[in-house]
């Protein structure tokens, strides 16, 4: 796309939006069938800094200074990432669309010992009922590139406490994609919905743009950006490659790209802060 993607032209289109993203997601939370949680990216006393995911949970840990402090799971899903905030030492709280996603989250807090650490609501991104300054760090995985990034920043904004921070990990459109739309792209790897759970998409989906990203700043006084996926996201095209695979793929990426320099404009995925 050549404009910011989350412009939706009236108030039924974003309304008819919202009612099959949470459709998607209500199936997705049945599908996923998720028994439990992971929490190497915050217990391991690892550090991944070439995992996008993993520099997200340490950011966090950095900006943890104090154990009251409270964190919003932005767009929750089934809870992973406020589970891991918990564990961190934050009190979290998530929402998301998906009525059936937020019954798993209930579920996992109570199966992990965190449910007096975490609350979850079914709530839309663009509008839910936190009062005004009630977080130090809004934490959001995959979300604003499915839905109205200006009304989803605002809220952001407006929930964060002076001195707060607000953590994105979002899929961006690089150079690349103009490959990924080829003929030849869409016939190694087919793209249209999906409820892979290592990649699923919806049908309204888009990556940011640099459009997107101008919006994005323009919310905050300050922020950063770090870029990942170069040649990591070629993982689908190279049969068996499995978890260590793909890490491999993705060091290659931080040797690449961690100086931020020219070839970072190539990496599809973004971590805002």
């Amino acid at each position: 796309m050549t404009t910011a993607h989350a412009t939706l032209t009236t108030s039924a289109d974003r309304a008819a939006r919202r009612q099959r993203e949470a459709a998607f997601y209500d199936r997705y939370a049945d599908v996923q069938r998720v028994d439990a949680v992971d929490f190497a990216p915050v217990l391991s006393a690892e550090r991944r800094p070439w995992n996008p995911y993993w520099h997200a949970y340490d950011l966090a840990r950095r900006h943890l200074t104090r154990p009251d402090m409270r964190a919003l799971d932005f767009g929750c899903g089934i809870g992973i990432a406020a589970l891991h905030l918990a564990k961190l030492g934050y009190l979290a709280a998530g929402f998301d669309i998906s009525a059936r996603s937020i019954a798993v989250a209930d579920r996992l807090a109570d199966q992990h010992h965190l449910a007096d650490r975490c609350q979850f609501a079914v709530a839309s991104a663009q509008q839910f009922e936190y009062e005004d300054a009630a977080f130090d760090l809004v934490f959001g995985i995959d979300v604003l590139h499915h839905v109205d990034i200006d009304d989803a920043l605002a809220e952001t904004v407006r929930v964060l406490r002076p001195g707060g921070i607000a953590i994105f990990k979002e899929p961006v459109q690089s150079p690349l994609d103009t490959w990924r739309e080829s003929r030849l792209g869409r016939r190694l790897a087919p793209g249209g919905t999906s409820f892979d759970p290592d990649h699923h998409v919806t049908e309204d989906e888009r990556k940011l743009t640099h459009a997107d990203l101008a919006l994005m700043r323009s919310h905050f006084a300050r922020t950063a950006e770090r870029r990942f996926g170069l040649i990591s996201r070629l993982h689908r095209l190279i049969p068996r490659c499995g978890p260590t695979g793909r890490g491999c793929l993705q060091r290659a990426d931080h040797l690449l790209l961690h100086d931020r320099g020219p070839l970072s404009r190539l990496g599809d995925t973004v971590v805002c802060v």
